[in-house]
């Protein structure tokens, strides 16, 4: 439960036979997918890594060449986020094209955490540009702050316009 939002290290061995593609994101305005690779932990537990955006020419897993994960042991960084979801029964194959990040659905021979890791860096790095590491989300107020300030002003006018119509309901001589 500590785990969400919080900047995390772990060490492991990425599993890329598990690899899972999360489709339909975009990066930098440009169409793509993101690489998600199971990292084996030491304990034999394992947490999802979001190594980053590829192009859409890398639709699915096993995914080669600069954009393969580095073999051996690896130590990530990055922001552990809750999953999109975690459904309890396992789907048999695992599926290696998502649309959602689901700690529920690969049916791995080791535990998942109930976070993911989006990655912001990686010892040993990637060899190449690709997956390119995607910022975390900037903490703000998004379009909440805008909207209450619309309907305070929808208020106040309503308002207003009631009292200027009520005093000048009252102005009027009864016909």
């Amino acid at each position: 439960d500590s785990l969400p939002y919080r900047y995390v290290t772990a060490t492991g061995t990425y599993d890329a036979a598990s690899e899972i593609v999360l489709s339909g994101r975009s990066f930098q305005g440009v169409a793509g997918n993101h690489v998600l690779t199971p990292l084996v932990l030491d304990d034999t537990t394992a947490v999802l890594v979001d190594r980053g955006w590829v192009p859409l020419d890398i639709a699915s897993p096993p995914i080669t060449g600069a954009a393969a994960a580095p073999g051996g042991g690896v130590t990530v960084g990055g922001l552990a986020l809750p999953a999109d979801a975690d459904s309890m029964a396992p789907s048999s194959p695992a599926p290696s094209v998502v649309t959602r990040i689901d700690v529920g659905v690969a049916d791995l021979p080791y535990d998942l955490l109930p976070v993911y890791v989006l990655l912001t860096q990686q010892d040993p790095a990637q060899a190449s540009g690709v997956p390119a590491p995607v910022p975390p989300p900037v903490p703000d107020e998004g379009p909440h702050l805008s909207y209450a300030l619309q309907w305070f002003a929808f208020a106040t006018i309503a308002i207003v316009g009631c009292g200027v119509l009520l005093r000048r309901d009252r102005r009027r001589p009864a016909e």
